[in-house]
């Protein structure tokens, strides 16, 4: 009997909590008001690109799923894609969306990042995002629309240059993730491994050796 009238109180609960129906994100790209350049290409790298997070609606007690209409990675592009330059393709990679606004006030938890080619074919990352925006409660989607704006206004001048310590990679390289995870390793991206002797793998992912030392392999002379 407990466990019955506990099963209908999770379900009663469930129902209350779910009653919001889906809500989809929209954007504003008012602030965008130079003429699109159809060079942005667009990488979605989040897991669960269905879902970008939950938000109260008003008249129900529970919040509602957030969703989005169409390919969101591009539609951001759509605010970095007027950048006044001379330079061929850009390509923006999204790796985390998510609203949480179950509190007040709401968070969008954004990563991104965006790079830009050169004249040889080579792309540097000249924006790097990692962050945890606080909304607006009144107009939380008219917030992100803003924050967009606002960031792509530091990017889109002409001397968006590329971030210090960036690697310059192939086109392909962006679409791997180990890819570019390993520009993160020196050993991956260093010319040669510093001599010496490595007592782990953390030194030598850091291409730096407990012991700096020139190493000498000597074999025997055979004998004829």
């Amino acid at each position: 009997m407990k466990h019955s009238l506990y099963l209908i109180l999770l379900a009663v609960a469930y129902g209350h909590y779910s009653l919001g129906q889906d809500q989809y994100l929209s954007f504003d790209f008012t602030c965008n008001s130079k003429r699109t350049r159809n060079h942005m290409i667009s990488i979605d790298r989040r897991t669960n690109p269905d879902l970008l997070g939950y938000m109260p609606v008003k008249g129900y007690s529970g919040l509602a799923n957030v969703r989005f209409k169409g390919a969101l990675a591009d539609s951001i592009g759509n605010f970095f894609s007027n950048r006044s330059t001379d330079q061929n393709n850009d390509v923006l990679i999204l790796e985390n969306f998510f609203l949480n606004c179950g509190s007040s006030p709401g968070k969008l938890i954004l990563s991104m990042r965006l790079y830009s080619e050169n004249r040889e074919g080579q792309y540097a990352q000249i924006c790097s995002i990692d962050t945890i925006y606080q909304l607006s409660n009144g107009d939380p989607f008219g917030r992100i629309s803003e924050l967009f704006c606002e960031i792509s206004t530091l990017v889109n001048a002409e001397n968006a240059k590329p971030m210090s310590n960036t690697s310059f990679v192939r086109k392909e390289d962006l679409t791997h993730l180990d890819s570019l995870e390993k520009l993160n390793i020196p050993i991956y991206v260093a010319a040669k491994p510093v001599s010496g002797i490595y007592k782990d793998y953390a030194h030598f992912k850091m291409n730096k050796p407990d012991i700096s030392t020139d190493i000498f392999i000597r074999l025997p002379k055979r004998e004829l």
